[in-house]
């Protein structure tokens, strides 16, 4: 009986170093992915959290979700001028068997501007029951933007000068990303880790969103 218990925690060893191996190989080839992928657009990969992100931008909603939140595989740099971040996220919710991981995939853009606190969610992300402090419902009516996003923000009137119809047409053609800004930071993120091609595209999506706030909206937000 000794001998067979010996056996069986030895396969369990194994199995487990074996598990251990290969996580460890699959988060090296992601960092080498998405080094090649960010070098053409000038940005560098760190495998830590240089910016202490989760602390830092402790005002935007998605950080104060959860616990044990962690931030890896860091691509930062100048993209058009603006300071970018892009890495995988992660956090805990729930304790003991009820415990769960949750992973996204965040880009965050500084800018010269001060944005009030803003959520656009896929209404697949948005969750009546979760309070978003200091973020008010905002109604749209043209669909599908509509009936595909809820939108919150302490100023309704910026939101709609915002979310203005081109603005609302290109987060209606991406997969189920969210917007979200508070202080001088816009943030957009996915549910799940990217292909590293597509976290590229998800740094020019918050770039672009920047550049489609209207001139004299922007010139307010100085």
């Amino acid at each position: 009986m000794q001998g067979i218990l010996t056996a069986v925690l030895v396969v369990f060893i194994v199995a487990l170093a074996a598990w251990a191996v290969a996580a460890w190989k699959l988060e090296a080839r992601r960092r080498r992915g998405l080094a090649v992928a960010g070098d053409p657009a000038g940005l560098r990969i760190d495998q830590g959290d240089l910016f202490d992100l989760p602390e830092t931008y402790f005002d935007l909603h998605l950080f104060t979700r959860g616990h044990s939140r962690l931030a890896s595989n860091m691509l930062h740099g100048q993209l058009d001028g603006l300071a970018v971040r892009v890495f995988d996220y992660q956090f805990e919710t729930g304790s003991g068997r009820n415990r769960r991981s949750q992973r996204w995939q965040v880009a965050l853009v500084h800018t010269d501007l001060h944005w009030p606190g803003l959520l656009c969610q896929p209404m697949a992300d948005y969750d009546p029951l979760e309070a978003v402090f200091g973020l008010d419902p905002v109604p749209f009516q043209v669909a599908p933007f509509a009936t595909q996003f809820h939108v919150a923000c302490e100023d309704r009137e910026f939101a709609y000068r915002f979310l203005h119809a081109q603005t609302a047409d290109l987060l209606v053609s991406q997969s189920a990303v969210n917007v979200e800004a508070r202080g001088q930071v816009l943030a957009v993120y996915r549910s799940g880790l990217q292909l590293p091609a597509d976290v590229i595209l998800l740094a020019q999506l918050a770039r672009r969103l920047v550049s489609l706030a209207p001139e004299s909206l922007r010139e307010e937000m100085r």
